[in-house]
Order: structure tokens, then C-alpha cells, then sequence
């Protein structure tokens, strides 16, 4: 595989290096909290899909 197929074709599956760069503390963080088992991967897992599953608000 080469490198270039991780990022996807221009416009299409994309990776957003600037969603990532504004995130980076926080991806740290829960990586960190992984590592040292102060959280399950699984609890990670499964807190996006009861959010989701929450009421919405509109603005």
C-alpha cells in the first residue's frame, strides 16, 4: 500500500488535517486516559451513540 492511499483522492475520503490540528490535545488526552485505564475504549465507544440517540437542539 502506498502512503498517498491514507488520504484518500482529492475531494473524495479526504483526512481534514485541520479538524485534527484543532483537536490534537484533546485526541491526546483520551489516548492518554486509554493508556493509563483510566478509560475503556469501550465506554469511547459507546458514548457517541447515546449522544447521538439524545434530543437534538436546534439554533
Amino acid at each position: 500500500m502506498h502512503i498517498d492511499a491514507l488520504f484518500g483522492e482529492p475531494g473524495k475520503h479526504v483526512m481534514d488535517f485541520d479538524l485534527i490540528e484543532s483537536q490534537f490535545r484533546h485526541l491526546m488526552r483520551v489516548a492518554v486516559s486509554v493508556r493509563e485505564g483510566a478509560t475503556s475504549s469501550a465506554t469511547l465507544l459507546k458514548r457517541p451513540c447515546r449522544s447521538a440517540a439524545g434530543p437534538r437542539v436546534s439554533g
